[in-house]
């Protein structure tokens, strides 16, 4: 199959305007399934929460030669919304936007060094990792004219006149990033690619693909779609597949949940089970107590069966007990 390095028409779409274009490209990468690491697997997952109904994770990248007004433009950019890493070199730039996969726009001070703005915009639009990338240029009003001339021959290329404000930034930057995308999707189609979108961030999970993809930016969403019985399993085994401890405690929360059905408790048990034995205990003894509680009191047989499964994780046997004794070291001989 294709494969997937920087000359890329897959890796290109990851990044292309209609993001329909952009799931489609992040699902067909799922299909191809991937062993190695590729450019592009932050974006793969970036695309998958957003249609998830989360926004995923937002990146810019910004090239300034002059370090205050750099930080000046990030904050602004942040404060839109925007996680924005700062360069000094056009070069600079370009390598930070090949390297991160996860990035909305691309900001250029008019007057960039090392590479020089045409240069810069050029090597951009030249590799499939940023051909797609809106690029925002900024400067004063008196240069407008003549760089929207200079640089009329690009596509997604657009002049804003500098500010310190961030509504008047928003207020330039805005219509030019919405108008590259397409409308929100809704209804049945919005439900499809939410599935769609689980089924393939499960699989990540209950696979060998974690060391490829990170999950971790996908767990804001999953925890509400758990109320979907048609979504809960896969929401359930993505969170058993979360290295943090929000995860963990979003599983006891299903798990102890009195109104919450018992199916979908039991899936949380197991993968709760699964979550303590692959990273560990991470939750507070609150939290164990009110496991403990929730087995004591559990009357449907699979789900006790679930629960002890995790009450066997937080008891050792004797074996564990054993190895961990003669693992201890005293740091004074004994008396």
């Amino acid at each position: 199959y294709e494969k997937l390095d920087q000359h890329s028409s897959l890796i290109a779409a990851l990044n292309y305007p209609d993001r329909r274009v952009q799931f489609a490209a992040a699902t067909t990468i799922m299909q191809l399934d991937p062993a190695h690491t590729f450019p592009g697997a932050t974006r793969v997952i970036a695309i998958l929460t957003r249609a998830l109904g989360g926004e995923g994770k937002q990146a810019a990248v910004l090239v300034d030669s002059s370090i205050p007004r750099g930080q000046t433009m990030a904050g602004l950019f942040h404060e839109l919304g925007y996680e924005t890493q700062s360069t000094q070199t056009g070069m600079a730039g370009f390598k930070a936007a090949t390297a991160r996969m996860d990035v909305e726009f691309i900001a250029l001070e008019y007057n960039i060094m090392r590479w020089g703005l045409s240069q810069t915009i050029a090597n951009l639009r030249a590799d499939s990792r940023t051909a797609n990338i809106p690029i925002i240029i900024y400067g004063p009003l008196r240069l407008k004219n003549k760089i929207e001339y200079a640089t009329r021959h690009y596509p997604l290329v657009q002049y804003v006149v500098e500010s310190e404000n961030t509504e008047d930034i928003g207020t330039q930057i805005r219509p030019f990033l919405n108008s590259l995308k397409t409308p929100e999707l809704t209804g049945e189609l919005r439900s499809e690619y939410r599935s769609a979108a689980l089924y393939w961030l499960s699989h990540i999970a209950s696979s060998q693909r974690s060391r490829i993809y990170d999950l971790t930016p996908a767990e804001k969403p999953l925890l509400p779609l758990v109320a979907d019985r048609n979504l809960a399993a896969n929401a359930l085994i993505t969170l058993g597949g979360i290295p943090t401890r929000t995860a963990q405690a979003d599983l006891v929360t299903i798990v102890t949940n009195k109104t919450m059905d018992s199916d979908v408790k039991e899936i949380a048990a197991l993968q709760l089970a699964f979550h303590i034995q692959k990273f560990g205990l991470l939750v507070d003894s609150k939290n164990v107590a009110s496991i403990r509680e929730a087995y004591q009191t559990a009357t449907d047989p699979k789900l006790n069966t679930a629960l002890a499964s995790v009450m066997g994780t937080l008891m050792p046997d004797n074996k564990v007990v054993g190895e961990r004794l003669q693992e201890f070291k005293p740091t004074t001989p004994l008396p």
